[in-house]
């Protein structure tokens, strides 16, 4: 015997939207960007090889962090009738982790600037201390809240049978790999986790979104005929 998926409140369109656009922002930033790395002097002369880009992707990794908070408030939204407490957890640890994006992004930001100087090595010795701010810890636990997050998102997901198993298991794997991988460490990985994450956001939205009944309703002569 196969479960139905369950049908609670359906989000706004403009909702279904963010949930599709924050993960296809995020994944064009990070096609763009460059990864951050231990290394300083690499890092800032990958930036300063491409420095609009860097800044464009950048830039979309702000928009994608916006985009994150409707998203990860629609996938709360959608289990909130069946398990209210998984949905305002999660909800909660998503926004703190999407704050932290948006502060990796700024970063990056920064990093560009950085590499425009003409002081190479005074700018390497300016982002590497930048980069081992304290600061830094507390952005990387607020990532791990993020990661969390979803993980209880998507878990939510599969039981209140709001999506099937793997539209829930790419969405928590891509949740909690974006915000994982949001400094780096590999382009291919931080790639590779918004794939996942447009995936499953893709596949929730469609499980969600607005359906057309017109097609099984049955007028009442269809009923008696013959």
């Amino acid at each position: 015997m196969t479960t139905s998926a369950r049908r609670g409140p359906t989000p706004p369109p403009a909702l279904l939207l963010c949930l599709v656009a924050a993960p296809l922002v995020a994944l064009i930033a990070r096609l763009l960007s460059a990864p951050w790395v231990d290394d300083p002097a690499n890092f800032l002369a990958d930036v300063s090889a491409h420095p609009t880009r860097s800044d464009a992707g950048s830039l979309l990794a702000l928009l994608a962090a916006a985009l994150l908070i409707p998203a990860g408030l629609t996938l709360a939204a959608a289990i909130r009738p069946h398990t209210p407490k998984l949905a305002a957890t999660g909800a909660t640890l998503t926004v703190v982790g999407t704050i932290a994006l948006a502060g990796v992004a700024t970063a990056s930001l920064i990093a560009g600037q950085i590499a425009r100087q003409p002081q190479r090595a005074a700018m390497v010795d300016l982002w590497d201390h930048f980069h081992n701010a304290g600061i830094g810890n507390v952005i990387f636990l607020a990532l791990i809240a993020g990661g969390v997050g979803y993980t209880l998102l998507a878990i939510g997901l599969y039981r209140a049978r709001v999506a099937p198993l793997p539209a829930a298991a790419l969405t928590g794997l891509g949740g909690v790999g974006i915000m994982l991988t949001a400094p780096g460490p590999a382009r291919p990985v931080i790639i590779g986790v918004a794939v996942l994450a447009l995936a499953g956001f893709t596949w929730v939205a469609a499980a969600v979104r607005p359906r057309d009944d017109h097609a099984h309703r049955t007028t009442p002569a269809a009923n008696t005929a013959g």
